[in-house]
């Protein structure tokens, strides 16, 4: 039986191909189709292209758009809750500012490479449950503003 976010999808920001592909290939025990993008500017176009995507996992260091300028833009990008998105962000970075600079930036989770794939697996469903809820939340009140329409209500 298919999971309640089965028409949800997770987009794969990471210039390593190698990572990208092990994230990937590590994600099909969820069954959700993933999406994956070398560097910023592809991941902004496949957001665009792509509704259904409902996580984000991006690598801060990118070769063409700093991770947290990507964080802001997608974000800016998926302001309607319909369309919600959770990230999680990962780094190389060492330190604690990466993390913070992750959050304050609207950040689900954080991960520091090197990670283990089950914390990886266990962020991205903590980032999807997250995004299925305001989405889901979105949707509900949208239908009762409808239905207080039609019925002559505000």
């Amino acid at each position: 039986m298919p999971s309640p976010d089965a028409a949800a999808a997770v987009m794969l920001v990471e210039d390593d191909p190698i990572l990208r592909e092990t994230m990937a290939m590590a994600l099909d025990v969820t069954g959700w189709p993933v999406f994956p993008a070398a560097d910023g500017r592809t991941a902004l176009a496949l957001l665009r292209a792509h509704p259904e995507v409902a996580v984000m996992v991006s690598d801060i260091g990118l070769p063409d758009i700093d991770g947290l300028n990507l964080l802001q833009q997608a974000t800016a990008l998926r302001q309607d809750e319909t369309l919600a998105l959770a990230v999680v962000m990962i780094t190389g970075q060492s330190g604690l500012a990466p993390a913070r600079a992750a959050m304050r930036g609207g950040a689900v989770e954080f991960l520091a490479k090197p990670f283990r794939l089950d914390e990886f697996i266990n962020a991205a469903r903590h980032a999807m449950s997250l995004a299925m809820s305001r989405r889901g939340e979105a949707a509900r009140r949208a239908r009762q503003r409808g239905g207080a329409a039609a019925a002559g209500g505000p």
